[in-house]
């Protein structure tokens, strides 16, 4: 089990959103904090073993987060989003990540506004934990 990690836009904050952070998850294995830009574009990322189901972190950062959302998914997590935006957080989305192999990966996902503008936070976890890679 990994430490909770905070993102640096919250690091210290007493916002809503932070406090949504720190209850959500503890940063496991089958976990992923993350805040998203103003475009929905992955600023930070951080899991327990540095990956995020295959990706580096590295490689998502900068990069629309709806890129690694299956397609058919993807109209789910701009209204979870947007959601966010207007109610302040939007929780238990179920989607699809695509993880670096092309193979679909179950997620909920939640998404709290920062008090930063235009930054989103979130988090995810595997609905059905894979196993990890042999590698």
């Amino acid at each position: 089990m990994g430490s909770l990690f905070i993102p640096y836009h919250v690091e210290g904050a007493t916002s809503h959103a932070a406090d949504a952070i720190r209850r959500w998850g503890l940063g496991g294995e089958h976990e992923v904090f993350f805040s998203l830009g103003p475009r929905a574009q992955v600023d930070s990322i951080a899991t327990a073993g540095g990956r995020c189901w295959g990706w580096r972190s590295v490689e998502l950062q900068g990069k629309p987060f709806l890129d690694f959302i299956h397609p058919e998914d993807r109209e789910t997590i701009r209204a979870a989003l947007a959601a966010a935006g207007r109610d302040g957080e939007a929780l238990g989305t179920m989607a699809r990540f695509l993880a670096k192999d092309g193979a679909p990966v179950g997620l909920v996902c939640r998404f709290a506004l920062s008090d930063h503008h235009g930054v989103t936070l979130g988090f995810a976890r595997e609905l059905i934990p894979r196993k990890p890679d042999p590698a």
